[in-house]
């Protein structure tokens, strides 16, 4: 059984795993979301989130404050098939959740679809409602019914399996140890990929990972380079591709962070990037072939892409591809 300091506990997932056609499905996915809401709340407090890859303009303070604000005062409802507001959408989209802001009386609002909402496993749901608490503070600013998760699926990183998953104030590998100065000078080179992304930072990054024999190190490697891949040229995002390739082999924690960053704004790239990008995410499952790594990345893909016309047909084609795929372990 697996275990970290900090860890928050919470009834287990079969306990609200109920009829979610009835009421009881209403209540339950309402009950299921205060609990979730209660774990992020505590441990933003205890400072999980320091670890978090965030935009340039945002500093630490602010997500978490702007995050622990909404979380405290967003009333949250879930409606079935018959309720006022049933279906849940945006712009004619339909969704598992909505968020909505009256900026008259300051009051903010969360709806979801209770059959959908509980349909999603633990993970799905983390993330999902960070990224509804997320679009309330500001930070996943969607753009119409396109969302962005570039922070909440991150998030799934920090989850760890005891009894049930639950969050923790580090992600799973930072038990282990490695140099501080080897971390450093991945940040130091992350900037860099930021801003102006070049190849040697990019071989520089792989180097320092390779030289220092720790998932934690390899782990930061991959999500800084994941991220680069949003402000690079077809060429360089190619090159970070490469790079990666066989980086999260055997290792299911790497391949969830790589999947969720690189899924992250695929519609705001290249034609030709996020289609090698939609691409090298089909193939991780032949480095980590499990099924969580399988609805991670059907997931993912849905959420970033299946609603911008560009890039529909590829995300449903590697979609078909991953659900037809055999998981043997």
């Amino acid at each position: 059984m697996k275990s970290l300091l900090f860890i928050l506990i919470f009834s287990s997932f079969s306990s609200f795993a109920v009829d979610v056609g009835t009421r009881d499905g209403v209540a339950s996915c309402q009950n299921r979301i205060k609990v979730v809401s209660s774990d992020l709340n505590k441990w933003i407090q205890q400072g999980g989130p320091k670890d978090l890859i965030l935009s340039q303009n945002m500093s630490l303070n602010f997500y978490s404050q702007a995050m622990l604000t909404q979380i405290k005062k967003a009333k949250i409802k879930c409606v079935s098939e018959g309720d006022d507001g049933y279906p849940v959408e945006i712009e004619g989209t339909q969704k598992v959740c909505r968020f909505d802001l009256d900026l008259t009386t300051n009051n903010s609002f969360i709806k979801c679809d209770s059959l959908k909402f509980n349909s999603l496993n633990e993970t799905e749901q983390y993330v999902l409602v960070h990224h509804e608490f997320a679009g309330l503070a500001g930070i996943e600013i969607p753009n119409g019914d396109d969302s962005d998760y570039s922070i909440s699926n991150q998030i799934s990183a920090y989850l760890v399996d005891t009894l049930v998953k639950r969050l923790a104030v580090h992600p799973s590998w930072s038990t282990e140890s490695c140099t501080d100065a080897t971390l450093a000078s991945i940040k130091n080179y992350e900037q860099k990929l930021y801003t102006r992304v070049s190849l040697a930072a990019i071989d520089e990054i792989v180097e320092l990972a390779n030289s220092c024999k720790n998932d934690k190190v390899k782990r930061k490697a991959v999500a800084v380079l994941a991220m680069g891949t949003q402000n690079s040229s077809p060429l360089k995002t190619g090159h970070i591709l490469q790079s990666l390739k066989g980086f999260c082999r055997n290792d299911s924690a790497c391949a969830m962070i790589e999947i969720g960053l690189l899924a992250a704004g695929i519609s705001s790239r290249d034609i030709e990037s996020s289609k090698a990008i939609i691409q090298f995410i089909s193939e991780i499952l032949e480095e980590v072939p499990t099924q969580a790594i399988k609805n991670k990345a059907i997931f993912s893909l849905s959420s970033s892409c299946l609603n911008n016309s560009y890039f529909s047909f590829h995300c449903t084609l590697a979609i078909r591809a991953l659900s037809d795929m055999k998981i043997i372990n």
